[in-house]
């Protein structure tokens, strides 16, 4: 039977992951929180454990669409093929499709791809922290992948070589690996970039978004760099307009391969990898934080310098560990604890593992296993958990991914910059709610692509509250409340519920043990970890 509260090893792998499965928290208490820690900050480099990468090689996703004037009509479960695929490879679907050799459906089909990959690996992934820290870091470097053709194929080798192989890296190298893919090179226009005119958008993000946080924008106080506090010791505290367009002129020139004429006997291969274009870089004379970068550099050099700056400023510790903190524990999560998390952040700029070691200041500290139910689960967190505590296995559809959209969280789509907001307002208006609570009761129905034998893991002799309570102690690890179990309770007992199920058995029980889940995880409960 549940416990009043949940364990330490329960609250860590709430925060740690999406949720515990069967014998999880036995397996942690065996061995040691901390060891269960190091463990899931060493996970083997991009490659995901045995058992999830076979769950991903046999994955199928349906396409269809009818037969165009050069190619035929499509209707088969294909298997996952895009995920492999290197830059040039992915390029050339869209390539075809705008030459009407291929229909925009196979366009859209490699992001359909990284969203299945998505939903299986949160499901079933051993390595927990990074699957929590890709999601981070995707909604931290935004790509709306809706925005072109371009940038859906591109997605692929986004999500797998800027942020999956960097999550628990170095994050000057994850800021270089964003600022050279195809896929922000293309939403934040910095492919466009050229010395005529360079283009601000991917500069200003790079500062307000990605490293140093929009609080350290200080073009409100100050006019010039040099009034600002620290700049004449070249240490400068926040950053101004002058800023952004000095990194600007820095990064001109960073684009992507796509056709474009260099001089008259010169043309750029049209393979969609990242190139860098020294006659499409500014020579103009710039400064960014109070440092002065020279026109007669290598090639890159100052946008790299560039990096380098935003990368090991204070304010990007800062606000990289503040983000950190309040996704993995809330927003009630203390200063103390964000201060030391950018302590461990600062002290290793040059580390491999830089993030990992900031990510073991947070686990290890007693702060994060206090204080349970402080954040709130978005939508795919709670279909996640709830799957995972049912033991359940994912083929995921269409429908699916449909489902889940309906409730406002848009895998790879998110429309802005900036990403999922990661406040509770948020995500609790009446209709996300009820969006929320629609998808969690039909997680297992019909073309979810779900599926869990829920009676057979059912311990109970017959008795509905008996089932309620072992449940409990699956999702949450503690009893619900009392005017919770009551609800569930009463829900248990009308006519074709829990009970009747469990007298008869059968689909009838899987039916109402589906209903009973879905009704445990939308619960208040369930919504906090």
């Amino acid at each position: 039977m549940p416990s009043a509260s949940p364990s330490s090893e329960r609250i860590a792998l709430n925060r740690m992951g999406f949720g515990a499965r069967p014998g999880d928290e036995d397996r942690v208490r065996a061995i040691g929180l901390p060891t269960y820690i190091e463990q899931q900050l060493r996970p083997p480099p991009v490659t995901d454990d045995p058992l999830t990468q076979a769950r991903l090689a046999d994955a199928t996703l349906r396409i269809s669409y009818g037969a165009g004037t050069n190619y035929p009509a499509v209707a088969e479960d294909r298997r996952l093929a895009t995920l492999g695929l290197r830059m040039p490879d992915l390029w050339s679907i869209q390539q075809k499709a705008s030459q009407g050799m291929l229909p925009s459906t196979e366009v859209r089909r490699a992001v359909e791809e990284l969203r299945a990959a998505t939903w299986i690996r949160a499901v079933h992934s051993e390595w927990q922290l990074r699957e929590v820290m890709a999601g981070f870091w995707h909604d931290h470097f935004n790509v709306n992948a809706l925005t072109d053709n371009r940038i859906l194929v591109s997605m692929v080798a986004y999500d797998r070589d800027a942020i999956r192989a960097h999550a628990l890296g170095n994050f000057r190298r994850m800021l270089e690996a964003v600022a050279t893919s195809t896929a922000m090179l293309l939403y934040l226009n910095n492919a466009q970039s050229q010395a005529t005119r360079p283009n601000e958008n991917y500069a200003r993000e790079a500062m307000e978004l990605h490293s140093l946080g929009c609080p350290a924008y200080l073009g409100h106080s100050y006019n010039d760099w040099w009034m600002v506090p620290g700049a004449p010791a070249g240490q400068p505290v926040g950053f101004l307009d002058e800023d952004v367009f000095g990194a600007a002129k820095a990064f001109s020139g960073w684009t992507v391969a796509m056709n474009q004429r260099i001089t008259n006997a010169l043309r750029l291969a049209d393979n969609g990898t990242f190139v860098y274009v020294p006659q499409f870089h500014s020579n103009a004379a710039a400064r960014v934080l109070a440092t002065d970068l020279s026109p007669y550099e290598q090639p890159m050099t100052a946008g790299r310098k560039v990096l380098d700056l935003l990368a090991q400023h204070p304010a990007t510790a800062s606000f990289i560990a503040g983000k950190v903190v309040r996704r993995l524990i809330g927003p009630k999560a203390s200063q103390g604890l964000i201060d030391r998390a950018a302590g461990a952040f600062a002290a290793n700029p040059h580390a491999p593992d830089q993030i990992a070691r900031m990510l073991r200041a947070i686990l290890l500290d007693p702060e994060f296993i206090a204080e349970p139910g402080q954040k709130l689960r978005r939508p795919f967190e709670r279909a996640v958990a709830l799957l995972r505590a049912t033991y359940a296995e994912i083929r995921p559809t269409a429908t699916l991914f449909r489902t889940h959209e309906q409730t406002g969280e848009k895998l790879f789509a998110w429309p802005t910059p900036d990403g999922h907001p990661d406040d509770e307002p948020s995500w609790l208006g009446s209709n996300q709610e009820l969006k929320t609570w629609n998808m969690l009761l039909a997680l297992f129905g019909t073309n979810m692509g779900t599926s869990s034998a829920l009676g057979p893991q059912t311990q109970t002799s017959g008795d509905a509250n008996q089932a309620i309570l072992f449940w409990s102690g699956r999702l949450l690890g503690h009893h619900f409340s009392a005017a919770s179990h009551q609800a569930l309770l009463d829900d248990a007992l009308v006519a074709g519920g829990l009970r009747d199920g469990l007298r008869l058995g059968g689909t009838r029980l899987e039916t109402a043990l589906q209903r009973v889940l879905g009704l445990m995880a939308a619960s208040d409960e369930f919504a906090y970890r």
